[in-house]
């Protein structure tokens, strides 16, 4: 048998790795029982026990042999809670995704410095004060939108890689989380004046993760990132909520514009009735590639359907969610999983200077999660 060698490590760094990660000392007592006594400083972990310890709270194995803790990166404002409620704790996995998040935007940073290229920069801001309709004609200016090019997209797939494509050409970076329960996250913000990062949920369906990020978006431009519930409550008058109502609004307002939803056909030709035909809404969500949901939001909100029907054709489409069984999409290779998670941009301005001997290929592989074993296959994904 080997002798077991100690890791000589300071219990404040074990105590801020846990605590960071968001797991409970009883949960980790679970699998090393000895952990009160590493924090305590009285006794300490063996390399192998460390190691096992860095893959449980999600951080590399260096940063515990630091001088002294480092300082984490400011928490995400929680847009999900009511005005007067307490703070939620976020899940380990949420956590990793913030810090994950984080990472690669200073990944970015570090390569556009040593390149010496000028960092992009968001030139515009919105204002709440400004109509939504004005602010969404904006955000397509600027996004280059146009609706002939909306109308052709093919399926919702597409669709989302489109807008974020649009997004990320504005100099946003636009990720993908895993892991993370729909009911704790759609999608979160970090502003920045250089390089905001935006955040979404892979759990969730390609036309509600088109949402989030257009919602999220609207966050960058008010310079107000956070943790955002996309749910309208009752108690819209939070400040928090008010707030999620306008980016909702807006982000309604820039994927089915009004001018736009005013001019199709079957609304001219539907009449004073505020029923509509459920294959008429699916008609219209299929044309703009939006869920049912938003259709139905933008109907009521040009006067064309009831407060009571948009509710009660709300809730039928909450009941039938409900009861989808989760899509079968086969088990997609590592690389094109990883690929959609960090997105095409990212991944082309990491290997670009990787090529430009900017970074090691030990760095490559870090930055872009994967093994260089799937390089050719990535070269092939992005560049032909």
């Amino acid at each position: 048998m080997g002798k077991r060698v100690e890791a000589i490590v300071k219990p404040e760094l074990l105590i801020w790795a846990r605590k960071s990660a968001g797991i409970p000392l009883e949960s980790v007592e679970k699998i090393f029982p000895k952990i009160k006594s590493w924090e305590l400083n009285e006794s300490r972990p063996s390399v192998s026990q460390l190691r096992k310890l860095a893959i449980l709270y999600k951080r590399p194995l260096a940063v515990f042999y630091l001088s002294e803790t480092p300082k984490d990166f400011d928490a995400l404002h929680d847009f999900r809670l009511l005005w007067g409620e307490e703070e939620e704790s976020f899940s380990p996995e949420l956590r990793y995704e913030i810090r994950l998040a984080n990472y690669r935007r200073d990944n970015i940073l570090n390569l556009y410095e040593l390149s010496n290229e000028k960092i992009p920069i968001l030139e515009m801001q919105a204002n709440r004060n400004t109509d939504e309709n004005e602010l969404s004609k904006q955000i397509r200016e600027l996004l280059k939108i146009k609706l002939e090019d909306q109308f052709n997209l093919k399926n919702e797939n597409q669709a989302f890689n489109f807008w974020r494509n649009a997004i990320s050409n504005r100099g946003v970076l636009v990720f993908q989380a895993s892991k993370i329960s729909i009911q704790e996250m759609r999608g979160f913000s970090i502003f920045h004046s250089t390089i905001p990062v935006i955040v979404v949920n892979n759990k969730d369906s390609f036309r509600g993760r088109l949402f989030s990020m257009l919602h999220e978006f609207v966050h960058i431009l008010l310079k107000k990132g956070g943790l955002c519930n996309l749910r309208e409550q009752k108690k819209a008058s939070s400040i928090n909520q008010s707030l999620e109502v306008f980016c909702n609004l807006v982000a309604g307002a820039v994927l089915v514009p009004e001018s736009s939803l005013l001019e199709e056909e079957k609304v001219e030709r539907h009449g004073p009735t505020a029923e509509w035909e459920d294959n008429v809404i699916l008609s219209l969500a299929n044309r703009y590639m939006v869920s049912r949901e938003v259709i139905l939001r933008r109907l009521l909100i040009i006067g064309k359907t009831s407060q009571t029907f948009y509710e009660m054709k709300r809730q039928q489409l909450l009941n039938q969610y409900k009861d989808l069984k989760p899509r079968k999409e086969g088990h997609p290779q590592h690389y094109i999983v990883e690929l959609s998670k960090t997105g095409h941009h990212y991944a082309k301005k990491v290997l670009t200077s990787y090529y430009q001997n900017m970074i090691s290929a030990s760095e490559l592989s870090d930055y872009l999660g994967m093994k260089l074993k799937h390089l050719p296959k990535i070269e092939a994904e992005l560049f032909f």
